[in-house]
């Protein structure tokens, strides 16, 4: 019996890409074709020969690029690709390209649909090459060779639909897809929250989990109908948040079904994979009036540098804790100006916003202590 519903985290920390042997007696072939949806690439790693060519087929309803990050070994960038566009590229270099799309995840930009927290690879090797897959949480798509298909018409309803969970409430309080579509719920909130549906006897509900700041959980309908839902840690078993609208809010999955992509090869089940084997894709950090640093946490490959940029309209510095070596600190940022540090090393520098503090009394020493609001942390790895 088929699953009614299925069910895709998406996790906040980096995920990255590893290896799967292929036999020794496979040679790379010397083109590729990558599929570029709302949700990510796919495949999510290729390997061609040195004077290949791969070529990327826009089939989402948004614009992408593939731009390389991290130091490729010949930079590229596509370019904004609308639906149905394509374009290519000969690597004659060898060596790993981790790409990602500039539109979704460069410039301070973190699409939620797209999955920002992966690169995607192309390894140009003349050898019998790894290949590769993306992680257990990226979304694999199948893949069609045309690049006038499109994913879906016009007429049809949306295949997605995106849902903003806050610490007050849930918008749109209603969405409207297609059957087999999915809906992505976000928490923009600072509490944990879920999207929580009981079910019945025909149908088995479903269940986010607990949502931290700025995590994504993708839900999947294959049976038409109106399911309502709310948020179970604030609604349900006599949970009441004070100032959460608790809804009822409502999915309603269009009777009308997603229509089957033309040549369509099997689906690939993704591979959990050892992490951070691939520079992070974005490495820009907001700094705003309420939150802080967003996000406050963040793990990038020795060599990359992170840019900490402040939108809120007070002054906020970006000043390493006491004992780090080499320190850093910006002084005040006001509004939409910037601060970059290179961390050259492996290690987790941790750091704060001087700006943003209150001063206690610490009783074992009886001297004055600052606390301070904005607190983030570099994780660096090899």
């Amino acid at each position: 019996m088929k699953k009614l519903v299925y069910r895709l985290l998406f996790a906040l920390p980096l995920l990255a890409l590893a290896g799967l042997p292929v036999s020794a007696d496979t040679p790379p072939p010397m083109s590729a074709t990558v599929i570029m949806t709302d949700t990510g690439f796919n495949p999510a790693a290729v390997t061609i020969q040195p004077g290949g060519t791969v070529t990327w087929i826009n089939q989402g309803q948004q614009i992408h690029t593939a731009t390389t990050i991290g130091g490729a070994p010949l930079p590229f960038n596509t370019g904004g690709l609308s639906t149905g566009q394509s374009a290519s590229s000969s690597l004659g270099i060898p060596g790993k390209y981790y790409y990602t799309s500039a539109t979704d995840c460069q410039g301070g930009i973190f699409y939620p649909n797209f999955p920002c927290q992966i690169s995607f690879l192309i390894n140009v090797t003349s050898a019998s090459a790894e290949a590769t897959s993306a992680a257990a949480t990226a979304v694999s798509l199948p893949v069609t060779p045309t690049p006038t298909a499109t994913l879906v018409p016009s007429n049809l309803p949306p295949p997605i639909a995106t849902v903003n969970i806050s610490d007050t409430g849930i918008t749109p309080s209603s969405v409207t897809i297609a059957l087999n579509g999915s809906v992505l719920f976000v928490n923009q909130g600072q509490n944990v929250h879920t999207a929580t549906a009981p079910g019945n006897t025909t149908w088995p509900g479903f269940d986010t989990g607990g949502l931290g700041r700025g995590q994504i959980s993708s839900i999947g309908f294959a049976q038409a109908g109106t399911f309502t839902y709310t948020s179970a840690v604030d609604c349900t078993n006599g949970n009441k948040t004070a100032g959460f609208d608790c809804g009822p809010f409502s999915v309603v999955v269009s009777p009308v079904a997603l229509p089957a992509l033309p040549n369509a090869a099997p689906t690939v089940a993704p591979t959990a994979v050892r992490p951070l084997a691939a520079p992070n894709p974005n490495t820009t950090v907001g700094i705003d009036d309420a939150g802080g640093f967003t996000p406050n946490a963040l793990t990038i490959k020795a060599g990359q540098s992170i840019t900490w940029v402040n939108r809120g309209t007070g002054v906020h510095t970006v000043t390493s804790d006491a004992g780090y070596t080499p320190s850093f600190d910006s002084g005040g940022l006001n509004q939409n100006q910037s601060f970059t540090v290179t961390f050259a090393s492996p290690g987790s520098f941790g750091y704060h916003s001087q700006t943003d503090v209150t001063y206690f009394t610490d009783a074992g020493c009886g001297c004055t202590a600052a606390n301070f609001a904005f607190k983030g942390l570099i994780n660096v790895t090899p």
